[in-house]
This record gives structure tokens, C-alpha cells and sequence, in this order.
């Protein structure tokens, strides 16, 4: 029986697909998309809080089950040590098509400095996908304050 797949957003390292290689998911069609009322902080990695003047953008695309328990089981929980959890949002994609998607949030991330590296497999991607330069220009300036 094949995996069922859902729609997912992926923000942060996530919307990299060559992060995603590592756990053995292979580039697939997106749409850019934002999350209306959430801000991404990243420290050590990249997580959403409610923030209801933000907006976080990102990739909504579509995964397995299977391949979300590698992502946030085996990789984020089994060796980074955090938790994040599956929420029910509506993102917003670039052709303005809301979409029901799920979204990764940790409650229990230890703000802590993030890795260079970390922060620009995110900022490749940002310019990848062509994100506002004041979105680009927040997630470099993580880099600045904390290198």
C-alpha cells in the first residue's frame, strides 16, 4: 500500500531539498508560500512563534507520513534532541490559494546560537525561491548578530 501524502509547509533549513536529501527526500514540486501570524526565530534552529504582524515564508509541498517520521522523529528528535509537533495551518500561496497544510512548531526549543552553516542553508534557499529582501535581509542579519 503506497504512503498517503499530505500537504506540508516547510520553513527554515526544511525548504532547502538539499537538507531534505539527507533524509532521503528527493526534490519535488512546491509552491512558495507564507504563513500569515507567525515569525521565525532561529536559535539553534529555526522555530515559529505566534507573532500576529508576521508573516513566515516557506514551501508548501507534499510529503509522506513516513518521510515526516524520518524528518522529525528519527532526524530532529532521535539526533538533534528536539521536539517539534505537527499544527493544522492555512498558508497562503503566491498564486493566493489558501491551502490547509501541516506546519512543525516546537513548545520546548532552548533558544540557543545557531551554527553559520545552519543559517545559510536557509538563506539559499530564501534566494532561491525569491523571498522579500527584508525577509532575506532578517535571516542574514541572525548571522551578523550571533557570528
Amino acid at each position: 500500500m503506497p504512503d498517503h501524502h499530505v500537504h506540508v509547509f516547510f520553513y527554515g533549513s526544511y525548504m532547502n531539498f538539499d537538507v531534505l536529501a539527507e533524509s532521503s527526500i528527493g526534490e519535488r514540486p512546491y509552491k512558495i508560500a507564507h504563513l500569515a501570524g507567525y515569525r521565525m526565530r532561529i536559535g539553534p534552529f529555526a522555530n515559529l512563534v505566534s507573532d500576529n504582524s508576521a508573516d513566515t515564508y516557506g514551501i508548501l509541498t507534499d510529503v509522506t507520513h513516513r518521510e515526516l517520521n524520518r524528518l522529525y522523529v528519527d532526524h530532529v528528535q532521535g539526533k538533534l534532541g528536539a521536539i517539534y509537533l505537527p499544527k493544522a495551518v492555512m498558508v497562503q500561496t503566491d498564486d493566493r490559494e489558501p491551502t490547509p497544510a501541516l506546519c512543525y512548531i516546537s513548545h520546548c526549543l532552548e533558544i540557543q546560537e545557531p551554527k553559520a552553516d545552519y543559517i545559510e542553508h536557509i538563506l539559499v534557499a530564501a534566494r532561491k525561491y525569491g523571498f522579500p529582501p527584508d525577509y532575506i535581509n532578517y535571516i542574514a542579519s541572525v548571522t551578523t548578530k550571533q557570528s
